[in-house]
């Protein structure tokens, strides 16, 4: 059965204590259902005590599941054949138990867009050098920072943008949450807090422009905004792109224990 809730309070009256079993592996969908949003659109398809969340926010169908029953995957997407959609996110035994189904009902394969591993951290190794001054983002770094946030969302979807990108950058500034590092008197790269859940936060939109890269700048600004959510009492999270072997190396080093496997397909790549 396919029940679509009215709001983001009456999705999570329903699963938020499921999803908050395991904060890592749910962050975010649980952060996305926490947002009350009119344009999100939440949905479940159900067998007996066997569930598939679906939360559609922005472009991507986020999906969530305690089974891999066939049924109840096939039924989300009957359903989803009246909504548009690019793809879907989620865990990668539940994106390719979907995508399974997919392929039975349309002859063609969800294909990856991009291959994601989650990674919490509990403490750090005290890798990186102190190379700059880290400070809240302000109004004045919004030129600057909308051009950084194009190219990260474009990497996600080519058609984000520039309007996009600084609503982005200039909310994150409003919520007190988007970082900056400075060395020089230069802005050399971005960082934000997300996902604030009740044991968990994650760190996100991590940035740095290619003529800064490769001198420490990324780790260094990760590692310093994970020390500030740990001081918070809370487990830091992140996602990356694990075809980006630099990327990854760099967290190991800074304490980051890789702790499940995500993945985005899409339609068309």
């Amino acid at each position: 059965m396919i029940k679509h809730y009215k709001n983001n309070l009456e999705f999570l009256k329903y699963h938020q204590d499921y999803l908050l079993q395991d904060e890592t592996m749910y962050s975010l969908i649980l952060g996305i259902s926490k947002k009350n949003n009119d344009s999100f659109t939440f949905l479940s398809a159900t067998l007996n005590d066997k569930f598939l969340l679906g939360v559609l926010a922005g472009k991507n169908l986020i999906i969530a599941a305690n089974t891999l029953e066939s049924d109840v995957y096939k039924e989300l997407i009957d359903y989803m054949d009246n909504i548009d959609y690019p793809g879907i996110i989620g865990t990668r035994e539940h994106c390719e138990k979907y995508n399974e189904l997919y392929i039975k009902k349309y002859h063609k394969p969800l294909l990856v867009k991009m291959n994601q591993r989650i990674y919490q951290c509990t403490k750090v190794n005290n890798y990186s050098k102190c190379l700059g001054e880290i400070n809240l983002a302000n109004y004045q770094d919004v030129d600057i920072l909308q051009n950084w946030a194009l190219d990260f969302y474009q990497d996600i979807d080519p058609n984000t943008t520039l309007k996009e990108a600084r609503e982005s950058v200039v909310d994150k500034i409003n919520r007190g949450t988007l970082y900056k590092l400075v060395v020089n008197n230069q802005i050399v790269s971005m960082t934000a807090r997300a996902r604030s859940i009740n044991k968990t936060e994650t760190i996100g939109f991590v940035y740095t422009p290619l003529e800064q890269r490769r001198k420490g700048y990324a780790s260094l600004i990760v590692e310093t905004i994970t020390k500030e959510i740990h001081k918070d009492g809370k487990v830091a999270t992140l996602y990356t792109d694990l075809d980006n072997p630099t990327s990854n190396s760099i967290y190991i080093k800074i304490g980051y224990k890789p702790y499940c496997d995500s993945v985005m397909l899409n339609k068309k790549v």
